[in-house]
């Protein structure tokens, strides 16, 4: 049987603690997406800890730009010293709610904010609302993304992410529902709410 061995509990700023658990070889990743930031409420953070038992909260990752409700901490995935951050209420360059990933890169145990993805083509779609990674591959769920207007037909970016470089978007997967290919057609189906990619 499963024996519970230690909760984690964090410091009292913290808030929805454990929305979302990242586990490293050496540091387990917590979301605390509610967290207040600089003031500013529900902007989000991503809480360190040690994967050593008693495991300990010793740090935390900030949004580079703290947004009201923008829930940091909600959507991220990492390997090895990489951490990619959903941020599907980002605002771009064509609106309201474009969507946007975070990249944090790691130096020792502290995280550093390196860059931001957008989609090829990017409007207002939720880019950023579900993220996977592995094998050097980057998958980014748009479920909000139009082929005909309001239709929320979904597609998925794929990114190649070789070394510690920028990545290049090398794919876009759209949803293969028949109704989703039909112009005006008026589906929402949302593909894209999650991904999950494996390097083989």
């Amino acid at each position: 049987p499963w024996v519970l061995r230690q909760r984690i509990v964090p410091d009292a700023s913290a808030y929805f603690f454990g929305t979302r658990v990242v586990l490293l070889s050496d540091q387990i990743l917590i979301g605390s997406p509610k967290e207040q930031v600089g003031g500013i409420g529900a902007a989000g953070t991503i809480r360190t800890c040690t994967r050593t038992y008693p495991y300990q909260c010793v740090g935390r990752i900030e949004p580079v730009a703290p947004k009201y409700v923008g829930a940091f901490g909600e959507i991220f995935d990492a390997e090895s010293s990489r951490l990619f951050v959903g941020a599907p209420r980002a605002n771009g360059p064509v609106g309201q709610e474009v969507g946007s990933v975070f990249e944090y890169q790691r130096t020792g145990s502290a995280w550093t904010y390196t860059r931001a993805y957008l989609p090829a083509a990017p409007q207002a779609e939720s880019f950023g609302s579900s993220v996977s990674f592995s094998g050097g591959l980057l998958a980014v769920g748009s479920p909000r993304w139009d082929r005909s207007p309001n239709d929320d037909c979904g597609r998925v970016s794929v990114f190649s992410m070789p070394g510690a470089g920028a990545g290049q978007q090398i794919a876009s997967i759209v949803s293969p529902h028949e109704s989703c290919a039909a112009p005006g057609a008026g589906f929402r189906g949302g593909f894209g709410a999650d991904v999950a990619v494996a390097d083989d």
